[in-house]
């Protein structure tokens, strides 16, 4: 969402990065996905993310890591093309045991090959301070029906501004919902449609 509208990623369009909800172009983002790999990387689950356009696949996808495990859940976001922004953004993280309250907080250092003239640009590297809070339960709406969903309130700060993440966390799906506020003011929803096993 910018400037009050609603958009797609398009990853043909180089200036803007945004394609109209109402158009369905070629390389229009509909969707990404997760698919587990074998093999790990750097103690991290392998997976490979996918992004599906309204009529196929984009012949564009990444490796990277997830952390699922007794202690907690952590994973990458889609970093290709404008969702390269999100390099900036509180990562979807979640600490067990779930506990309504419950604070914690870590720190990354990102340098400027994540830098782009659609959300903006910066020489040298930052580093990305990063306060999470488990605030509460709510009952959320999903392609799977309304679930019970932990929810996760997170902050980054860096020289550069701040930006956020509200993350809602069924104990069954995992992530549901992930509602960032980007550097730039514009906001972004990803939502679980499908599970495949």
């Amino acid at each position: 969402r910018k400037g009050g509208k609603n958009y797609k990623f398009d990853f043909s369009n180089l200036e803007m990065g945004l394609a109209s909800c109402d158009y369905r172009l070629e390389n229009t983002v509909f969707s990404f996905s997760y698919k587990i790999l074998p093999g790990n990387i750097v103690g991290q689950t392998q997976a490979w993310y996918g992004y599906q356009g309204a009529f196929d696949t984009i012949h564009n996808f990444e490796i990277s890591g997830i952390i699922e495990n007794k202690m907690n859940v952590w994973l990458h976001p889609p970093r290709s093309e404008m969702f390269r922004m999100l390099e900036i953004n509180p990562f979807p993280f979640i600490k067990f045991p779930l506990e309504i309250g419950a604070v914690w907080s870590d720190s990354l250092g990102i340098g400027d090959q994540w830098s782009d003239h659609r959300w903006l640009t910066w020489e040298g590297s930052i580093m990305n301070h990063t306060q999470r809070q488990l605030t509460g339960k709510e009952i959320v709406g999903t392609a799977f029906g309304k679930l019970v969903c932990y929810v996760v309130k997170s902050w980054s700060r860096s020289r550069l501004g701040t930006t956020s993440l509200t993350a809602y966390f069924n104990e069954q799906y995992g992530f549901v919902k992930l509602f960032y506020t980007n550097i730039d003011k514009t906001e972004l929803v990803m939502s679980l449609v499908k599970v495949v096993e």
